[in-house]
């Protein structure tokens, strides 16, 4: 079976740099986007990007319709969107047959929760039997 990520909540994320501590937007809140690696390295996905998050706008949905290779693994990345060039939030390994036995070996999973620090991404999946 092959995954799609069929969009991706933000559930929770820090708001400020984690290194500097400083706002990641001066007089606003961060802008976020996501983007999707395939195990070639290449970029399969960008998704759209929320603008001036703040903490009751949580969560916030990213979409994604990107459909995973059968093997290796994949990298998502949540990226803070700037004029001077993007800033890293979090990164989260994506490996196909790990995401299938999340599901407990019954059922594929259709959502899996994904942690890194402060970060917090619900990955919503449906899974395809094309090879």
């Amino acid at each position: 079976m092959r995954a799609v990520v069929t969009h991706i909540e933000v559930c929770a994320v820090p708001f400020s740099t984690p290194h500097e501590g400083r706002p990641w937007d001066l007089f606003s809140g961060p802008d976020l986007c996501c983007e999707v690696y395939g195990p070639d390295g290449g970029r399969l996905h960008r998704s759209g990007t929320a603008c001036d998050v703040c903490p009751p706008d949580l969560p916030v949905t990213l979409d994604a319709g990107v459909r995973l290779a059968a093997s290796g693994p994949h990298l998502l990345r949540l990226l803070e969107v700037d004029l001077t060039g993007d800033e890293g939030v979090a990164r989260f390994p994506l490996v196909p047959a790990r995401l299938l036995d999340a599901g407990g070996g019954t059922t594929p999973p259709v959502r899996v929760e994904l942690t890194e620090q402060e970060t917090v991404l619900q990955v919503h999946l449906s899974w395809t039997s094309e090879g």
